[in-house]
This record gives C-alpha cells, structure tokens and sequence, in this order.
C-alpha cells in the first residue's frame, strides 16, 4: 500500500493511541511506516529492528516539536490556548489535548458559585451554588426570585445608619449581586462587598476588598445628583454611571482600576487624583496614580470565565490560579523576564491549567497539598 496515501483521520487515532502508550505492535508498525514516508515524502523499504526504535524515538520527538498534539484532540480546542513570550521569543501553544498530569498530585476541579451573605446581625447564610448571584429588592432574593432571606423595612429603610450587609466570595468562588438602586457587581474569587439594605437620599456608598466588576446604575433620585462611591485600599472611586472593574487584592501591592465605560473619578488619602476615560488604567500603590492605556479584555475576562495575561509574569498568573482554584503559590527561585501572554478557560482542572503552564514555562510545577509548587 502506498503510506503516503493512508487516511489522515486513521494517521491522527493512530498518533493518538501512540502517544498515550496503547499503540499495539502491528499498528506501531504501521504509524511508523507512514511517518517515515511521510517525513521522506518516498516509498520506503523494510526498516530494521534498529531502525524502528531510532524512528519511534524521533517521531516521538517530532511529534511534541511541531506541536502536532494540537489535532489529536479536538475536545480541548476551545478550552485553553495560551500565547507564550519568553525573553525575545514567541510561541503559539493550544492546549487541546489531555497533558500529563505526574506533576499534579491531587484533582481539583475550578471554582464556581460560590458564597456567603453576612446580615447586619451577624448572621451568616451560605448561598446557593445553583445561583449565580443575589438581587436586594424589599427582600433579597435570587437571580430566579426565589427568597434568600426577607429584610425587615422598618428597621433598614435608612441603609447605612442601620449597618452594613457583606457578600463575601472564597478561594473558588464568584458572585453577582443586585443592588437596592439596580447597579449590579461580579465579585472574583476571595473578595468581599460590603454595602447597606438601601442607600441613603445623598449618597450611594460600597465597600470593597479583592477584585469586583460594577455595572452602575444611572443616577435616579428624584434628589439631585446621587453619586456612587466605592471604598477600597487607600482611595475613593465615584462614578455617576459607568462600567468598571477595580483589582484590589492585597497581595498584589496595588489598586488598578479599569474603566470600561462611561467616566470615573479616583481620589485617594493624599488628595491625588485623576480622571479615566474608557479604556484607560489607573494604578494607585500607597500614593499618586499611574494611568496607562490597556486593552480592557484582559482586567475582565475573568467575569466572563478566563484567565487573560497581557506580559504577566509567572508569580502573577499563578497567584489567579491560586485563588481559583482554592490553593496558594510558592515559587523558587522566582526569575524575570517569564511573561505570559493569552486566555486560558477558567472551566478546566487545575492539573490541565497547570500542564499548560509547566509545558510553556520549562518549570516543574506541582501540587503538594494545598500548594502549588513551583521549582
């Protein structure tokens, strides 16, 4: 038969099979026959047991080189690609396959729905994981309607005088909730809302810490202006309406702010401040603001299910996962000039995520208990 001519999908089952280790003989024989053709682009003759072990090693070889894995499996295409800068170079890598996983010594799936509402009174309900997030109307409910729990009106029709509700999200867990004025936010994973049951007739005030997506609402108080203010590390963001996300996680050494759309004012404890326009960064770290221009997929595509690096380095990326998928991070020795650049899909198991990263990254990444490693 001619091995040139042999169908393309019985090549790619065959590749498969080889590559997971349950190629039979007869049908190793017959991969090797075809690659062999194929990378000579001729007929060949009868190969020797020598030459057989020197072409199964370099097919192998030429396999993992050319990045042929991306066809084997065509189930993982739509779940991770990653776009590599390492130094001066660029690699394009799409995680569609199964990596090994010897690295990895637990399963840990991603994150999910995942809550908890502390009411003015302390107590503290955990939310639905069926949910994807909570409206505050005169009770506060579900996304569906159904009831979380009832508020008492005549107690908390002051809002803030009366104290303040938190919605707080763990390691593995997002959250969306409504609030009293229609503004709606996305908490990411092990972060906390604090706001009141309604807001009073001068102000709209939030408090927050980690990282969340705000959808506000337009101002519609028959009052006047009713801006809204959020809280966080060291400064004071007030919008009207608009769209933004604020990274705030105290690990990472700095408040960013991302304006979507719409106009937002940053003050902070030393009377700095700086107005974004959509599309613009504002970088706070103890005192001043850094405003750059960036693409603004990056700082939210984690509300719409991936982690986006833009020049991340390997301490930042994994500290995402980290949260994500409930562990914490220890790299040694920690090098420069590691930056990530792509989307990978928050769906998949860490040990898939991870496999991405260590087969990218040349590093040995493991995981030890409730720890990534990586060495």
């Amino acid at each position: 038969m001619s091995w040139l001519l042999m169908d393309r999908e019985y090549a790619n089952h065959l590749i498969d099979k080889f590559l997971k280790g349950v190629l039979a003989p007869e049908e190793e024989y017959l991969l090797l026959r075809w690659y062999e053709a194929k990378t000579r682009d001729t007929e060949v003759g009868q190969p020797s047991d020598v030459d057989i072990k020197v072409l199964r090693e370099r097919m192998l070889h030429e396999l993992k080189r050319r990045r042929l894995l991306k066809r084997m499996t065509v189930r993982y295409l739509a779940a991770a690609s990653v776009v590599v800068v390492l130094g001066i170079g660029s690699i394009v890598y799409f995680a569609n396959r199964p990596l090994p996983q010897e690295s990895v010594t637990a399963t840990i799936g991603p994150g999910g729905n995942r809550a908890t509402l502390t009411l003015i009174n302390g107590k503290k309900i955990d939310l639905s994981e069926q949910q994807a997030g909570i409206v505050v109307t005169d009770d506060i409910t579900y996304l569906d309607g159904s009831k979380v729990v009832e508020n008492d009106r005549k107690k908390d029709t002051k809002g803030v005088g009366m104290g303040l509700l938190a919605l707080h999200t763990p390691k593995g867990g997002t959250y969306s909730i409504t609030l009293s004025d229609g503004t709606r936010v996305w908490l990411n994973s092990e972060s906390t809302l604090r706001y009141p049951v309604h807001f009073s007739d001068t102000e709209r005030v939030v408090f927050l810490e980690g990282e969340a997506y705000f959808d506000v609402s337009k101002n519609n108080n028959a009052s006047g202006n009713w801006p809204f203010r959020v809280e966080v590390t060291g400064q004071h963001i007030e919008v009207l309406g608009t769209e933004f996300n604020v990274d705030a996680y105290r690990d990472e050494g700095d408040v960013k702010t991302t304006l979507v759309s719409g106009k937002v004012w940053l003050t902070d404890d030393h009377k700095q401040s700086v107005i974004l326009r959509p599309g613009q960064q504002a970088s706070h770290m103890g005192r001043g603001f850094s405003v750059r221009k960036v693409a603004v997929q990056e700082s939210i595509a984690w509300k719409d299910g991936y982690f986006y690096f833009n020049d991340a380095d390997l301490d930042r990326a994994l500290k995402q996962f980290a949260r994500w998928y409930g562990l914490n991070v220890s790299i040694f020795p920690k090098r420069k000039n590691e930056l990530f650049s792509g989307r990978i899909s928050r769906s998949i198991p860490l040990a898939d995520a991870i496999a991405i990263l260590e087969e990218i990254s040349g590093r040995a990444i493991s995981v030890e208990g409730t720890t990534i490693y990586v060495r």
